[in-house]
């Protein structure tokens, strides 16, 4: 092998990894976009059920508040896990993004600015371990801030439409 054919070697593999970068991030975006989006919607949902069930002049019989209580329940406890399995999806990415990072040399010295690197150490933070258990995912949940936000709106949301509904 010449050293120019290592040359054209290395530069595919540049060339891929910041192909694969940039995937990832597009992928993060994509799922804290989709975040947002189960989030209104859901809470929308709940909302029109609601108006649904006020609108009406009568009173709901008991099998009907039954049956429109288990649509907000079990719609609120499919889109919560829906957020954490996402927000777990999201971090195995963000984790990949770091190695990736690692990879291309983001927090070496002198690369690509110099004196200096490229991000700080706590970067290198970001993102969760795959081989964690279901606890320590759920500890990690807790200090995703934003994420915990849109899951606790969508449980909030749900516990209030239930209520609406049996109050009817």
């Amino acid at each position: 092998m010449n050293k120019d054919s290592r040359k054209v070697i290395k530069s595919d593999k540049f060339d891929l990894a910041k192909l694969h970068l940039d995937r990832f991030w597009q992928e993060i975006f994509w799922r804290r976009e989709n975040e947002q989006k189960i989030t209104v919607w859901t809470i929308g949902l709940f909302a029109a059920v609601l108006a649904l069930v006020y609108g009406s002049e009568r009173d709901l019989e008991l099998n009907q508040k039954i049956v429109l209580c288990g649509l907000p329940l079990i719609l609120g406890i499919l889109a919560a896990w829906y957020l954490f399995q996402n927000w777990r999806k999201d971090k195995e990415v963000a984790r990949l993004i770091v190695r990736l990072n690692q990879a291309l040399g983001a927090w070496e010295e002198n690369y690509p600015i110099y004196g200096e690197k490229l991000y700080p150490n706590a970067w290198k933070k970001w993102g969760i371990d795959t081989n964690l258990t279901f606890g320590a995912r759920l500890r990690a949940f807790g200090k995703d801030y934003i994420s915990l936000f849109y899951f606790f709106s969508v449980i909030l949301a749900m516990g209030l439409c239930v209520a609406g509904i049996l109050i009817k």
